[in-house]
């Protein structure tokens, strides 16, 4: 789950991840209108 979380974290995707070991739980912004272009 490492490799996962450190490939989202450096992604542009603007994604944060928790991981609890089992689970990685991600934190999505919110949508606006910059984000959609």
């Amino acid at each position: 789950l490492k490799v996962i979380e450190k490939a989202i974290v450096s992604s542009d995707l603007d994604l944060t991840p928790n991981n609890d070991g089992e689970v990685i739980r991600l934190t999505i912004p919110p949508l606006t209108s910059e984000r959609r272009k």
